[in-house]
């Protein structure tokens, strides 16, 4: 039987995918630990990522699909937004321009007051 597009749209590749490697490793002698540590690894070192979605992720690997982060507080806010501005400031590939434009769209979130640009002469 030929496949229509349809029907290879509901195939859920991710899970498929997940499901073959899980099986191979488990073949390579891992155990179900070990893969789930793998897991986590690769959540923890996307970038793409923010913090709050890393842990939800980690969290129902570890078999807690229901946890929720604590609500942030004022500070931590603060602080994480004053680790990322560092992140961003130390990172090499970025250029010059990335950096100032970054600086421009949060001030205000890091606490710098706003400044308007000078007027040229």
């Amino acid at each position: 039987g030929k496949k229509g597009w349809s029907e290879w749209d509901r195939i859920d590749y991710d899970g498929e995918c997940d499901r073959l490697d899980e099986e191979s490793l488990k073949e390579s002698g891992f155990t179900d630990q070990d893969i789930q540590g793998q897991r986590i690894m690769e959540i923890v070192q996307d970038d793409t990522l923010e913090d709050a979605d890393k842990m939800k992720r980690c969290m129902a690997l570890a078999g807690h699909p229901d946890w929720k982060p604590s609500p942030v507080t004022e500070e931590e806010r603060k602080r994480k937004a004053g680790e990322k501005f560092l992140r961003v400031m130390e990172d090499k590939r970025r250029s010059t321009e990335e950096k100032m434009a970054y600086i421009a769209a949060h001030a205000e979130s890091l606490g710098f007051p706003s400044v308007p640009p000078t007027p040229k002469e």
